[in-house]
């Protein structure tokens, strides 16, 4: 800081343009690899596939997907909404009033997400009074390899490992026939939230309602005719 102002740099990305034999040729600064090189050394940035985007039909779905990517082994991310709205470029006026917000961007971007590509996101509204001035998600990775071979499981074997758990932990179970209108994928994320312990220290009441409420959570993640279509319901 010199006489109340900041020092600062600017720098070019390119050093030439030039258009030779139907080529079009770019020559990058070499201040600026340096530049690039010391963000990768010190602060690193986000590398995915692009497969897990390939399919996504929202420009907000890949935006959303790629502020979460980088907070995946944190599993949480809260982004003031302001920020957040400026980060995915919903610069449209429409987009000032979150419920709209929420409806066409944050719940599409959700349901893509967790169709689509190799995570599982939900998200919260942050709020001061009435107005939400926050979200913050909830990041998961999916699962690839699992001590319980879900891949190799029918999904009558699903719905019978569910109702062993539940019966186990409440003498109570589900009805086949209810469960079986769930997508498997649906019936996993149940599975392996009995595997990670999340009802162990729950007081339940109404079973059949409490585990059907969590069905239904879950289930509202998924962009349900795209995910039965897209994805084997064996």
């Amino acid at each position: 800081m010199e006489n109340g102002k900041e020092d600062f740099r600017l720098i070019a990305w390119m050093a030439s343009i030039y258009y030779k034999n139907g080529i079009i040729c770019i020559e990058f600064n070499n201040k600026f690899q340096d530049v690039i090189m010391n963000w990768a050394k010190e602060k690193g940035y986000t590398k995915y596939f692009i497969k897990n985007i390939a399919d996504m039909d929202s420009k907000y779905s890949i935006r959303v997907y790629e502020l979460v990517k980088q907070y995946e082994k944190i599993g949480k991310r809260k982004i003031d909404i302001a920020s957040l709205k400026a980060m995915v470029g919903a610069k449209t006026k429409g987009y000032q009033n979150f419920a709209i917000f929420r409806r066409d961007v944050l719940e599409i971007a959700k349901k893509e997400i967790n169709t689509k590509s190799d995570l599982i996101i939900d998200f919260k509204e942050i709020r001061e009074g009435r107005k939400v001035v926050a979200v913050e998600f909830k990041i998961k990775t999916k699962s690839k390899s699992n001590p319980y071979d879900y891949d190799g499981m029918t999904k009558r074997d699903l719905i019978k490992s569910i109702q062993s758990r539940m019966h186990d932990r409440t003498a109570e179970t589900i009805h086949a026939v209810e469960l079986f209108k769930y997508h498997r994928i649906i019936l996993v994320e149940l599975i392996e939230k009995f595997e990670k312990g999340a009802f162990e220290k729950v007081v339940i009441q109404h079973p059949k309602a409490f585990f059907k409420w969590h069905l239904d959570e879950i289930n509202n993640m998924f962009d349900q005719e795209r995910l039965f279509k897209e994805k084997k319901d064996y």
